[in-house]
């Protein structure tokens, strides 16, 4: 596996190309973003406890990030 800077390095790099694309729906566009949560594996966690600390990192950098959803009209 990857080490978690590694593993960092990936996905940040993951994140930028996600927000970089461009789409749009009847010429509105519609900005993309993800998070991701990752979590050291240290050989003492159950795979359900791994995953679980992967969740709980995703969703604080979801709860971190600003809502991007805006509404005209």
């Amino acid at each position: 596996g990857a080490s978690l800077a590694d593993a960092s390095r990936k996905a940040a790099a993951l994140q930028q190309t996600i927000e970089r694309l461009c789409l749009a729906d009847d010429g509105v566009a519609l900005p993309l973003s993800a998070s991701f949560g990752l979590a050291a594996y240290d050989g003492s966690e159950t795979e359900e406890a791994l995953l679980h600390q992967a969740d709980m990192a995703m969703y604080e950098e979801k709860r971190r990030r600003a809502p991007r959803l805006r509404a005209v009209g």
